[in-house]
């Protein structure tokens, strides 16, 4: 939530792109959060999110969506052994399918020469305990990059996705409580350069992907993580 809260902050975007991102909910018939497992289908909510997008992004009939950043996130530690149905459906409707059905629900927002971005995580190419099921879904995400890249290229629109790795946000608090801080600590000592990231640096990331910078870009992953996947 930090990361899309700074993305639309940076680039100066309105509530209804917080609801693509599944942060807010400006429209009264769109849920008031994203779905996290609770049954609800995220076609109802992506459906509802773009209502509530569609003032915005509509003058005269002709869509003006050119850029758009796809984020969805749902992290809940279990091992193999303690998973179970409920724990993975929540990892995989959230983070995966609530990805899928939002890019596919938004397709005729997009302007032909368009980008997409979607946040997926360095835990997909890395071996995690407690997340196996998150890393899995976010390789998902990565991989919808791909193929999205290869399927959407007729069009000009590019899609890429952005890795980040432990950034400093309420994350830390949800995952360890009191013992939030010792956890940041322990990431630290991952990190080649010492420090946590910022959310701001993973909205920088996402912005220079989505703009006219990256014209060239596509299909790729960009790992904002301080060196930790990559040293």
């Amino acid at each position: 939530m930090a990361t899309g809260l700074a993305w639309t902050a940076k680039a100066g975007f309105t509530a209804a792109a917080l609801t693509l991102l599944g942060i807010a909910s400006p429209h009264p018939e769109a849920p008031e959060h994203r779905p996290r497992g609770t049954g609800m289908d995220p076609q109802v909510f992506v459906g509802a999110a773009l209502r509530g997008l569609m003032p915005a992004a509509l003058t005269g009939g002709v869509v003006h969506t050119p850029r758009c950043p796809f984020y969805a996130a749902y992290v809940e530690l279990a091992t193999l052994a303690e998973a179970t149905p409920e724990h993975f459906d929540a990892t995989f409707d959230t983070n995966a399918r609530g990805t899928f059905f939002t890019v596919r629900k938004a397709l005729p927002l997009l302007n032909d020469g368009g980008s997409v971005v979607l946040v997926a995580s360095i835990a997909h190419s890395i071996g995690a305990p407690v997340y196996t099921a998150y890393s899995a879904a976010k390789a998902a995400t990565r991989s919808f990059a791909r193929s999205w890249a290869a399927e959407l290229k007729d069009r000009g629109i590019r899609v890429n996705s952005v890795s980040p790795g432990s950034i400093d946000t309420p994350i830390f608090e949800a995952q360890a409580g009191k013992g939030a801080d010792a956890l940041r600590q322990q990431m630290r000592g991952l990190i080649p350069l010492n420090r946590l990231g910022r959310p701001e640096e993973v909205a920088a990331a996402v912005l220079f992907l989505a703009g006219d910078d990256a014209g060239f870009i596509t299909g790729v992953d960009l790992e904002v993580d301080g060196g930790q996947s990559q040293i």
